[in-house]
């Protein structure tokens, strides 16, 4: 893998409702890892549930009510078995993403072609099974998750949908990254959520494999805490966390992370708040924090140079549901933060 360097890149969403605005902002700021732009103030259809939802069977979209289900009463064998088969033969014809639902995903694609910049990486993203089973439910408002057979079968639709993705950015660029978004990691262990750690380790391994064959790198997300000790027992690449208000977690488990940067994983710093009001954020500060950070981990007995070499500056989550204005502020410094980062260890 690459060495990344505290290069940026996003989350993913942003507050904006046209496209070609969203997409020009990020291939301004990010030209060594720009990513596609998600819209859910744009359309309901962009929300990041709904958004890859297209192909799973039974599935109901209320746009007017902001709801999504499974209605697992029209789940048609046929459609089983075409999924089945499609997933075993790697081919995701029939499961695409369609503009009404990824605007921000054709007009990248679409400008990025025009582009005369040379960049490291495209990064484009997912929701991952466990947040998209424990959030959307069966007609009964049962979490899909607790049922077996259709939560194998939605985590072939995701995964299908994640080649489809990955093989439409590889027309422009052999170069991807794929960020998996899994919100809901932070109920491994909790006291309100009956969720094996085992059987999130086999969802999210199935997934990354064989998003890995398609020879891209691949990422896990998690905007709140979780258990960072079990990613590290995944086949995955990078571990995107909210570092602004998690930080120290991460140094709880400095010895398995230790051993994942030497395997050739990546830290995804989401030091860059997106909860705080744009004239409370200020990047001298956040440098001083980040510095603090890679100063304990390497107290913590993780090599200095390490960290650096396998380090990328991001915000601290997805930012689709504030406004633009907002979003280009922490877009910027974002920016601004991973340049300085560089300066820092150069």
């Amino acid at each position: 893998m690459k060495t990344f360097q505290f290069q940026a890149t996003g989350i993913g969403s942003l507050g904006h409702i046209h496209s070609p605005e969203a997409t020009s902002l990020v291939l301004n700021l990010f030209k060594e890892i720009p990513f596609w732009v998600q819209l859910p103030q744009r359309s309901f259809r962009e929300n990041m549930y709904v958004q890859f939802s297209e192909g799973i069977p039974g599935i109901v979209i209320k746009e007017e009510e902001r709801k999504v289900y499974v209605d697992t009463r029209k789940m048609e064998e046929e459609e089983l078995v075409n999924i089945y088969e499609r997933y075993l033969a790697g081919n995701p014809d029939g499961f695409a993403m369609s503009e009404e639902y990824a605007q921000g995903l054709y007009e990248f694609l679409k400008q990025i072609k025009k582009k005369i910049f040379s960049f490291n990486y495209l990064k484009g993203q997912i929701t991952g099974p466990v947040s998209f089973l424990l959030t959307v439910t069966d007609e009964e408002r049962r979490p899909l998750i607790y049922n077996e057979e259709v939560a194998d079968v939605i985590l072939k639709v995701l995964t299908l949908k994640a080649l489809w993705q990955v093989r439409r950015i590889k027309e422009v660029s052999e170069k991807v990254i794929i960020f998996i978004d899994e919100p809901y990691l932070v109920s491994i262990g909790s006291g309100f959520v009956n969720l094996d750690p085992q059987k999130v380790l086999t969802h999210l391994n199935e997934m990354i494999e064989v998003i890995q064959q398609e020879k891209v790198i691949v990422g896990i997300h998690c905007c709140g805490n979780t258990d960072w000790g079990l990613l590290t027992q995944t086949k995955i690449d990078i571990i995107s966390f909210d570092a602004y208000n998690f930080s120290e977690s991460l140094a709880l488990y400095a010895e398995q992370i230790n051993r994942f940067l030497k395997r050739g994983g990546a830290i995804a710093w989401g030091i860059v708040p997106t909860m705080l009001e744009p004239k409370e954020i200020d990047s001298s500060g956040l440098f001083e924090r980040l510095n603090k950070l890679i100063r304990l981990l390497s107290d913590r007995g993780i090599e200095k140079g390490l960290l650096v070499e396998n380090s990328l500056v991001t915000p601290s989550c997805g930012l689709g549901s504030y406004s633009s204005q907002k979003g280009e502020i922490v877009l910027r410094i974002t920016h601004e933060l991973s340049e300085r980062m560089r300066d820092g260890f150069r």
